[in-house]
């Protein structure tokens, strides 16, 4: 009992003292208020004693953890006139010093931002921009590939895929069509997901007979997973119903230092014809 006990007191101080370091590291990144600092540090805090300490079903353990993600983006989102801030006040200094005008503070401020934006697309309904964002924290192949037929739902992709599938009677096994270039002048709630996952892409369609003796259209959208050194983007993030605007060559800052790394993303899919 007494060595239970003891194993129960370490856990618990090395629970605070994790708190305690992560607690001045997330006011220097994320400059949201005390208060939600506090109870995002807290709830971080007592979780790493429930994983370590209470043999709880697992589906409890995921229910805790998405509370406590949500706790995050609700202060982060009251935050998030500071955070912007902040990113116009670094994005001065990029411009006017470069990549070693940013302290620190000010690339894990860039580094965090974007991994919890990253974390909230997956949230809302956006998986394919989170995933593609989360790998460029991890080195790996400069190619990537993921089987997703998302790009369906949107209008200008559905457009390019009938063309071609009207087209697919005239033309034989193995031909390619020319590429199309996919862009989006702007984000709405009804194309985001993939606008954002895909603008700037390259698309390509190819007919092909499967095994069993049908026909197909075998589809790849390229995507250049890479910031570019200077874009200022603005939209409206659903749920919160506010403003985000941020210069994205901050994150490119991010590329130069390789804290993030540049791959190419192919999406594929197919399609009966």
């Amino acid at each position: 009992m007494k060595a239970d006990l003891k194993q129960l007191v370490r856990t618990i101080g090395l629970a605070i003292l994790l708190a305690l370091c992560l607690f001045p590291l997330m006011w220097s990144v994320l400059m949201m208020s005390w208060y939600f600092i506090f109870v995002f540090v807290g709830l971080a805090a007592f979780s790493l004693f429930l994983l370590m300490q209470i043999q709880l079903h697992k589906w409890i353990i995921i229910t805790y953890f998405l509370c406590i993600l949500f706790f995050s983006v609700i202060g982060f989102s009251f935050g998030l006139d500071q955070v912007q801030q902040r990113f116009t006040t670094m994005h001065e200094k990029y411009v006017i010093q470069g990549v070693d005008g940013l302290n620190l503070f000010d690339r894990m401020t860039i580094y965090e931002t974007n991994m919890m934006m990253a974390a909230y697309a997956m949230i809302i309904g956006w998986p394919e921009i989170s995933i593609e964002t989360f790998l460029m924290y991890f080195p790996g192949d400069r190619i990537r590939t993921r089987r997703s037929d998302f790009a369906m739902a949107d209008p200008l992709v559905r457009e390019i895929v009938d063309v071609w599938i009207e087209q697919a009677s005239i033309v034989d096994d193995g031909y390619r069509f020319a590429e199309e270039y996919l862009a989006w002048d702007t984000y709405t709630l009804s194309n985001s997901r993939v606008a954002l996952a895909l603008n700037g892409a390259w698309m390509h369609g190819e007919i092909a007979t499967g095994e069993d003796g049908d026909r197909f259209l075998h589809c790849q959208i390229h995507i250049a997973c890479d910031y570019p050194d200077s874009s200022f983007t603005r939209m409206v993030v659903p749920v919160l119903n506010k403003p985000l605007q941020f210069e994205e060559g901050l994150y490119h800052a991010l590329e130069e230092i390789g804290w993030l790394h540049t791959y190419t993303m192919i999406w594929e899919w197919e399609v009966e014809v």
